[in-house]
């Protein structure tokens, strides 16, 4: 039988085909690869394997056919493969497998993520302290905070929560100059300041206190200048809400000496208005002031010369005569029922002492006409008051028939105030002397004071006229330590107090202002007994009673 087919021809191709069918490019990469590793070689290495494409890796490139070597094969994913072995006379090496991918992110661990820092000066970047890993490389997920940022951290504003609407108080910067602040501040670091403006006080104002321009209306600074008054005009008087001036005077507790009133119209010293003008007319020769008024120096003693009852009383003046007809005309001349001010005649001595009353107008006759009425039909033929004016003797009677309102409304006018029951009692007594009788411990007789002796009227009544006589007569025989004549005899004399018996207690510088009933009444009068002549003897009546056996003496600042 016979095979063409095989003849040397066929069996080469048949050889050459078989080669083929054994090392064919070949889809057996690794699992999921695309191709093998390089092809057989025929004179010279295989080719390279086309890389795979799966974690796997791939085979070997096939053998070379002669002495060329095989050419590396590719893994999956462009992973090279080694070369294949060097080929034998008929055919090449076997090329290596190439290996798979590696992953980067293995073994990395993402825990250092970047400072945090300013990346202005309100904003704070800060990041994740873990990141994640992408390709061998960390990420860390990033924050930014508003905030105040400063040297690489982020503060809290300090000024976020102060509201700067509470600006200083006004104050001085000087005598002449306020200084004041803006409603509203500016916050820095916590703290608000304040724009601050300074004026100057207006002409008469200065700054003092809490930051304001007041008028200047003190002593020490008054005026357009706000100097200090002194001088003959020691005193700063307001004369409206926006200007002052320094005066002589603005009380009677300015005045003294021989002008102890002040004209409150000319703020100047001015002599009593009852003495102004008036003649020495007092004393035993008719020949004395009748307004002379000594210094009572004052100290502890005993009220009604009895220890149980001790009084300090301070300095004062107590004038050294009773009113007498001729002063108390100068003040009917002057008269008019609302005359005396609120407050009027306050005792210096005494914080206590409210001064005059106006509700006690209403107790005051209500023109001068009612004044003089009430003192002309006191006691008929007894009273001392003249609707014109008399002698120089009858001018220097005491004043009479006058009421408890009466005396105080002329001693405040005439620039003093009512002696307390204390200070009268200290006078008469001669202070610490502790007196029996104003002039000493001798028995009274009519050369000490004018008194209704046993046998009868020191004066002679026998013609049913007054009793009394000029005030001083029986002087200076009679006067008491500090030069006070007629504190025994002649009238007695209203003092401040509301009478209460006994004594109150604890007396420093006191009288009794509040009460009922009866005033206050010492020293013996024309028509009464030795044994009422003593510094001890109290009496009293009611404020609006008038009688000729009543008068007074005014008291005064020292």
């Amino acid at each position: 039988m016979t095979h063409q087919f095989f003849s040397g021809s066929v069996v080469l191709a048949t050889l050459t085909l078989l080669g083929a069918c054994t090392s064919p490019e070949r889809e057996v990469g690794g699992a999921g690869g695309t191709h093998a590793g390089g092809s057989a070689g025929t004179d010279t290495g295989g080719d390279s394997g086309s890389s795979g494409k799966s974690t796997t890796a791939g085979r070997g490139g096939s053998a070379g056919t002669s002495s060329g070597a095989g050419t590396s094969g590719k893994g999956p994913d462009g992973t090279s493969g080694s070369g294949g072995d060097t080929g034998s006379t008929d055919s090449g090496g076997t090329g290596g497998g190439g290996t798979g991918p590696v992953d980067a992110c293995v073994g990395v661990v993402c825990d250092m993520p970047p400072a945090a820092s300013c990346t202005g000066a309100m904003e704070y970047q800060t990041y994740d302290n873990l990141g994640s890993c992408s390709e061998g490389e960390c990420t860390y997920a990033e924050h930014r905070i508003a905030c105040i940022c400063k040297d690489g951290a982020c503060t809290t504003d300090p000024c976020v929560t102060v509201t700067c609407g509470t600006p200083p108080a006004a104050k001085c910067k000087d005598d002449d100059t306020k200084t004041t602040y803006a409603a509203t501040g500016t916050c820095n670091s916590g703290t608000c300041t304040y724009a601050a403006t300074d004026a100057d006080c207006p002409s008469n104002q200065a700054c003092s206190g809490q930051g304001a321009c007041a008028v200047c209306k003190t002593d020490a600074s008054c005026g357009a200048s706000c100097a200090a008054c002194g001088g003959s005009t020691p005193k700063c008087k307001s004369q409206s809400s926006s200007a002052s001036a320094c005066v002589g005077c603005l009380s009677n507790a300015d005045c003294g000496g021989a002008t102890p009133v002040c004209n409150t119209s000319s703020n100047t010293c001015q002599a009593r208005p009852s003495c102004n003008g008036l003649a020495k007319t007092c004393g035993p020769s008719g020949n004395q002031d009748c307004c002379a008024s000594g210094v009572v120096t004052g100290g502890t003693f005993n009220r009604g010369n009895d220890p149980a009852y001790p009084a300090t009383v301070s300095t004062f003046r107590l004038d050294n005569y009773e009113v007498t007809v001729g002063r108390f005309r100068k003040f009917v001349a002057a008269y008019s029922q609302n005359m005396i001010a609120s407050g009027a005649g306050k005792n210096p001595n005494n914080a206590s002492d409210t001064g005059w009353n106006t509700a006690w107008n209403a107790n005051l006759p209500a023109s001068a006409a009612a004044l003089k009425s009430s003192m002309t039909n006191c006691i008929q033929g007894r009273q001392t008051w003249t609707d014109t004016p008399g002698s120089a003797a009858t001018e220097s009677l005491p004043a009479n028939c006058v009421s408890w309102f009466e005396a105080q409304a002329f001693c405040i006018w005439d620039g003093g105030r009512m002696p307390t029951e204390a200070e009268w009692n200290y006078a008469a007594a001669g202070g610490t002397a502790q007196r029996n009788y104003p002039w000493g411990g001798a028995a009274p007789d009519c050369s000490y004071a004018n008194f209704a002796p046993d046998s009868g009227n020191c004066v002679d009544s026998s013609g049913g006229g007054v009793v009394v006589n000029r005030v001083g007569s029986e002087a200076p025989k009679g006067d008491g330590v500090y030069g006070q004549s007629d504190l025994s005899g002649n009238v007695s004399e209203w003092v401040q107090d509301w009478y209460v018996d006994p004594y109150p207690g604890n007396c420093n510088n006191c009288a009794n202002l509040s009460g009922s009933g009866s005033r206050s009444m010492r020293g013996g009068h024309a028509s009464s007994v030795a044994s009422i002549q003593l510094t001890s003897y109290r009496s009293s009546a009611p404020p609006d009673f008038t009688y000729d056996n009543f008068g007074v003496r005014c008291a005064r600042a020292q």
